[in-house]
């Protein structure tokens, strides 16, 4: 009898469905408008009303894939409000995920422009952004439909709309990674890069059909529940600069094709057009906003209401997620990389943590998309989830740079302040990458200014799975030392050496390395300023070196989280070729702490030279900011240093695209000559007022600093103070 009963229920069910017209529901793209699209979902389902089929554009293929894959209302509500939309334009990973390569980099350079050269020329990214982060943060809440192919599949048949680059037309998207097709559908044509899939390169969708009526129609809608929260075109007193010139030349690719759609649009279908006139596209503060406007248009649709009376009640529950894969208690079974790269998959496997036989676990497996970002190499790293026997199948999907693999980066640092000349120095670097199997680097650096340095940097990974490592460099470098008594400059000597430098090492994970080597210099001191003491010396050194450093910061210009830990012992050998003799040893010690948006940033330094003959190349120069602040910058040259430096910091955000930084700090130290001993009790004393913000070219300070010896300076500063 039950069976009878279940089977009369499923009869009496598909008879229901047969006889109630299919309904299609399109969302439009319009950015942050877009969040409407909820508000009308939630009318939709207040009248019972059943949505068979989805298509949607940009904005509207997110919110669309999100409700097809089986979120309720509330919950895709609550992700548009989570999301940080700032960050989701921003491809940058966090610091402490960059290779320690990569780490390396960062400390030498100020600018994080990047440009593309070969020998065909220079080579611009298709895009301001690669969508990796947008990429992760779909993929985060999507991860339980990923191993879905096929869109039909769904809780509800979907479709992402996108564009055509090279032709044009509207490309339907009905197959493959749900993630990709939504990230195609959204990708505006100068700010994300294209999407390449099948010999196609696909940008937004609203540039062929930002309200995809036909392709409801198509899936086999019967009738259309159409949201067009497009913006709207200016009126000709609206337009007065580049900006708004920019925007009506963007909504007007948009709504001819909207309008063309809208004309196909028969009595029985219904089109909500919410009333968004002052929320812009990048509105995103403004969700709510957008959601109860969505939500009061649709209640006041009368269409909707007859579609609703005439419309039998829901057969099928809603979100019965069938498609959704359980996310806890599950064992990753395989790993897989597919590998579009030039990078070797060992190299690739060796930066992942997780392993077969692991409990699966999302962030685990997004820290270590974020890993593998962080080498430096890729224009993209996905992840995909695929349900096998006893658990879960796990796939990294990794795509070249298409500007790479070598890379022109510019850049130009100054400093100044009240008393001296500016400094100014301009620096290009140029890195060619994955040289070999092992991805060897060779770098050339240049330098021009006051202080000037010609590099030639070779590295080699020795192995793809541990990381020894072997480098060779060669550089020509000049440097300015400046000799002062009672604030007066009284020597002004200059070095100019060629250096040769060799090591080995080992790199630990992505957080620090140990290396030996041996360094020789031959290099001559010319003196500039001052009582003659010297017309010209020349100087030969031979070292022997052993390093040790630890990098866990999340920023080298303003310092929140993290450790930065350097220590380095060199003694001269006459094996080498020196004619000097003595031994150089230097530690740095930064630590960050961070709360709220709050820091304090403490620091340690010492460095000594220890001999009978220190060569002028072997003195360290200070003086500035944060450097025995109050003092002119390089105003001190000593043979020996130690200080102690603590620095508050207040992170404030006047606006989404600028972090400003007012920061304190009080600074002790002390310097001693050759021929002087360590005395703490003459101690410099400083403190620093600044404020920095962080810029493409590097980090900008303007600040001042006064000490205990009555010097007081303003500086500003383009340069790193961390």
């Amino acid at each position: 009898m039950p069976r009878l009963c279940l089977l009369i229920i499923v009869i009496t069910l598909q008879l229901v469905n047969a006889e109630r017209h299919k309904v299609g529901l399109v969302l439009s793209g319009g950015g942050a408008r877009g969040a409407a699209h909820i508000g009308v979902l939630k009318e939709i389902e207040r009248q019972q009303i059943q949505v068979d089929y989805i298509a949607g554009t940009s904005m509207g293929a997110v919110v669309g894939a999100l409700y097809a894959s089986g979120y309720s209302v509330s919950e895709i509500e609550t992700i548009l409000n989570t999301i940080d939309w700032e960050q989701a334009f921003d491809d940058e990973v966090a610091r402490n995920q960059f290779s320690y390569r990569r780490k390396v980099d960062s400390r030498r350079f100020l600018s994080n422009v990047q440009i593309g050269l070969d020998h065909e020329g220079f080579k611009l990214p298709a895009g301001i952004v690669s969508g990796q982060t947008i990429g992760l943060i779909l993929n985060r809440h999507l991860a339980k439909v990923s191993h879905v192919d096929n869109f039909d599949q769904l809780n509800i048949p979907f479709r992402a709309v996108a564009t055509d680059l090279v032709t044009g037309n509207e490309v339907i998207l009905s197959r493959g990674s749900l993630v990709e097709a939504i990230t195609a559908s959204m990708s505006i044509p100068g700010v994300l890069i294209p999407i390449e899939k099948d010999q196609q390169l696909l940008v937004d969708g609203g540039i062929a059909n930002n309200l995809p009526i036909s392709v409801v129609r198509e899936m086999g809608a019967d009738i259309v529940i159409a949201i067009d929260i497009s913006t709207p075109l200016y009126q000709r007193s609206q337009i007065s600069d580049v900006v708004d010139v920019a925007d009506q030349l963007s909504s007007l690719l948009t709504r001819k094709n909207t309008e063309r759609q809208i004309a196909t649009l028969t009595a029985s279908d219904v089109l909500i057009v919410p009333d968004l006139t002052d929320i812009a596209t990048m509105d995103f503060a403004r969700v709510n906003d957008a959601v109860t406007r969505g939500e009061a248009a649709a209640r006041e649709s009368m269409a909707l209401k007859k579609l609703s009376q005439q419309q039998p009640p829901k057969t099928v529950a809603k979100n019965l997620k069938k498609a959704s894969l359980k996310m806890q208690k599950i064992s990753i079974v395989k790993i897989i990389i597919n590998n579009q790269s030039q990078v070797n998959n060992d190299r690739i496997l060796s930066k992942i943590s997780i392993r077969e036989g692991d409990q699966f676990d999302l962030k685990a497996i997004e820290k270590d998309v974020d890993t593998i970002y962080g080498m430096g190499y890729f224009n993209l790293v996905q992840y995909s989830l695929k349900p096998v026997d006893g658990g879960y199948q796990v796939t990294f999907n990794v795509k070249d740079k298409s500007w790479g693999p070598n890379y022109l980066r510019l850049g130009f640092n100054f400093s100044t302040s009240e008393d001296i000349d500016s400094r100014f120095n301009f620096t290009a670097s140029y890195l060619m990458t994955n040289l070999n199997d092992y991805n060897g680097e060779l770098a050339l650096d240049l330098m021009f200014g006051n202080d000037k340095r010609f590099a030639l940097d070779w590295y080699q990974p020795l192995d793809t799975i541990w990381s020894p490592f072997f480098e060779a460099q060669t550089s020509f470098t000049s440097k300015q030392y400046n000799f002062y008594s009672n604030q007066n400059l009284t020597y002004e000597l200059s070095t100019q050496s060629f250096e040769s430098d060799l090591s080995l090492g080992f790199e630990f994970d992505n957080w620090g390395e140990m290396r030996v080597g041996a360094k020789y210099i031959d290099g001559k001191i010319n003196q500039k300023v001052g009582v003659p003491l010297i017309s010209t010396e020349d100087y030969r050194d031979g070292l022997e070196y052993f390093k040790v450093e630890v990098d866990t910061l999340d920023s080298v210009y303003f310092p929140q989280d993290g450790i930065l830990w350097r220590t380095s012992y060199a003694r001269t050998r006459s094996a080498l070729g020196s004619t000097s003799d003595y031994s150089k040893n230097q530690t740095t010690i930064i630590k960050a702490i961070e709360w709220s948006n709050n820091s304090i940033t403490l620091q340690a330094q010492y460095q000594r030279n220890k001999g009978n003959s220190i060569p002028l190349h072997a003195y360290y120069r200070s003086g500035g900011l944060l450097d025995f602040s109050g003092y002119e910058i390089n105003q001190i040259t000593s043979a020996n240093k130690a200080s102690i430096r603590a620095t508050y910091m207040r992170k404030l955000k006047p606006n989404d695209f600028l972090d400003l930084y007012l920061g304190v700090s009080y600074e002790e130290g002390v310097i001693w000559q050759q021929d002087q001993s360590f005395d703490w009790d003459n101690a410099i004393e400083g403190y620093s007022m600044f404020v920095g913000m962080n810029t493409q070219l590097g980090p900008l300070y303007f600040g001042y600093g006064r000490n205990n010896d009555d010097s007081a300076s303003y500086y500003l500063l383009l340069d790193k103070l961390f």
